[in-house]
């Protein structure tokens, strides 16, 4: 059937209904976003296109942003927003007890193309260095306060994009890095990329300059739900990264949309130090459906190359692949302390960690048959290390 729809029409696309095919409805199928739905429908959104938040809008609908202002001129439920927002660098926003969904990726069979989904970008500072209290000193700053953000669905399941925050690489200035703070049980569900401290210039393909690194992610008593990744760090070796989280959870629920089945990195870092994680839950709660504990696609907890991090005072990694995998070549710091690491398949794998402490952490290895080879690596066990020197 073509659809008649008219951006859909001007594209003489033609496309196949679930229903048609295997009595799915439509509004609910599971087979993917269908880029007609979404793209030919701008009534279902509240936002079509960019919206940058500037001074200029700032002077209209004044930080905070609610149900009561905000520029969608939503008074309840839910903002649909198919296209980007923009925190221009200078400019300091909060959002506080709003849901706002948005618009996932689509695949255009007209084009062959896959299209990116909304996403929130957080920009850098104008200028680098300089006084603080000069606005093209400062980089964006969002906060999101008892707000959740997820992903469009009424069109099938699909992920959007999610935060990226913009730093300088070459900058040690904590002012001139893109900001985001999520507190008050803010959440990010059904993102590719739930926060990450990086620009994305080519999101499909995952093409990442090199210099805007160094974007600051602050998290307290906040959620990460069904993300592929929920919190990315990119390299930034200039100064130590100002990021912690507090009290969050990063979990896995259900299969991710769409299906994916590739592995579920919950926080990744890469030549960064100075992170830290207290007292925050990292697990798999589909390990008896669809993401089973012996297989990479249940999830890492932690997964660092290079980085320099602690992980302190009761936080839990439960039913992963990996609690925590980390491999350098360079020495940099890292300490487990005073953990939980229940039924994870492999708990804590080091690999060229020196000067590391692992200390007062409790392990129930996750019970399996031993491997059919002589591979140590693949059988389950709680520490595993791998050239490692002075350690405790």
């Amino acid at each position: 059937q073509t659809c008649a729809l008219p951006i859909c029409a001007q594209s003489q696309s033609v496309y196949i209904l679930p229903d048609q095919v295997d009595q799915e409805v439509y509004a609910t199928a599971i087979n993917g976003t269908q880029q007609c739905c979404v793209y030919a429908n701008p009534t279902n959104f509240n936002q079509v296109g960019t919206l940058e938040v500037n001074q200029d809008l700032l002077a209209i609908y004044p930080s905070p942003w609610n149900y009561g202002n905000n520029p969608w001129n939503v008074p309840t439920g839910t903002v649909n927003i198919n296209g980007n927002i923009i925190i221009d660098g200078g400019i300091a926003l909060t959002i506080e007890g709003m849901d706002l969904a948005f618009a996932p990726r689509v695949f255009d069979i007209t084009s062959g193309i896959t299209q990116p989904g909304s996403a929130i970008i957080i920009q850098r500072s104008i200028d680098i260095g300089g006084s603080y209290t000069n606005n093209n000193n400062q980089g964006g700053n969002l906060i999101l306060d008892q707000t959740n953000l997820t992903s469009y669905d009424l069109c099938g399941k699909g992920m959007w994009e999610g935060i990226q925050v913009e730093g300088y690489t070459i900058s040690s200035d904590f002012w001139n890095q893109g900001k985001l703070i999520m507190q008050n049980n803010s959440s990010i569900w059904n993102a590719y990329h739930g926060a990450a401290a990086l620009k994305w210039t080519d999101p499909i393909n995952e093409y990442v300059p090199s210099d805007y690194n160094g974007g600051v992610i602050r998290c307290t008593n906040s959620f990460f739900f069904n993300n592929l990744n929920d919190v990315l760090l990119n390299s930034y070796t200039i100064h130590t990264n100002w990021s912690y989280f507090n009290n969050c959870s990063f979990g896995t629920t259900s299969l991710l949309n769409p299906l994916v089945f590739t592995n579920i990195l919950h926080v990744r870092m890469s030549s960064v130090t100075g992170v830290q994680f207290n007292t925050c839950q990292f697990y798999n709660n589909d390990y008896l459906i669809d993401y089973p504990i012996n297989s990479m696609s249940s999830g890492w907890g932690i997964d660092s190359y290079d980085a320099g991090y602690t992980v302190m005072n009761q936080c839990k990694f439960n039913n992963l692949y990996y609690g925590i995998y980390s491999l350098n070549s360079t020495i940099q710091y890292v300490a487990i302390d005073n953990n939980q690491f229940n039924d994870n398949y492999h708990g804590i794998y080091w690999g060229g960690i020196d000067y590391g402490d692992i200390t007062n952490n409790t392990f129930a290895i996750y019970n399996a048959p031993p491997p059919q080879n002589t591979n140590t690596h693949l059988a389950p066990y709680g520490i595993f290390l791998d050239y490692c020197k002075h350690f405790e």
